[in-house]
């Protein structure tokens, strides 16, 4: 499955580098479609209703309603009480003496171009993006994405990276 992946990815790929895009031609003996021929249709008469003069309804009185008066309410203040603060205790730091551990990046493995730590079908893609793009690539990337060590980005380096994702 995989092989058949990297065949295919690899044919698609000299697709895009080449650009090879074909329309299909138009045939030299074809013959021109036949119009149809249109009948123009003749009017009908549409029978027309009398209108009826619209009677007036008189308007219907709406009942307001009065507002009435409510008495406002008292709310009962109330006194805040006091509460004494409480004691938090605090803690003295202890100084432990500074370690040094020296951090070093992890190093990318041949073929991570997309430097997620997994060398798979990916790397391939970004390695073909990165020689379309024609990107100018730092001498570090370069070690990792360059799989032929050619000196240069191309093609084969994807093909390579995908024969040996496949073990072969």
């Amino acid at each position: 499955m995989t092989r058949y992946l990297s065949v295919t990815l690899c044919f698609l790929a000299a697709l895009i580098v080449c650009s090879v895009w074909f329309a299909p031609a138009a045939s030299a003996q074809e013959t021109p479609a036949e119009t149809p021929t249109v009948v123009p249709e003749t009017p009908t008469e549409v029978p027309v209703e009398p209108t009826v003069a619209p009677t007036e309804v008189p308007p219907t009185e709406v009942p307001v309603e009065t507002p009435t008066e409510v008495p406002p309410t008292e709310v009962p203040v109330e006194t805040p009480t006091e509460v004494p603060p409480t004691e938090v205790p605090v803690e003295t730091p202890t100084e432990a003496p500074p370690t040094a551990v020296p951090t070093t990046p992890p190093a990318q493995e041949l073929g991570d171009a997309n430097g997620d730590g997994v060398v798979d079908e990916a790397d391939a893609v970004e390695i073909l993006l990165l020689y379309l793009e024609d990107a100018v690539v730092t001498p570090e990337l370069m070690q990792i994405v360059d799989i032929n060590a050619d000196g240069a980005i191309t093609p084969q380096d994807a093909q390579d990276l995908l024969l040996m994702i496949a073990g072969g």
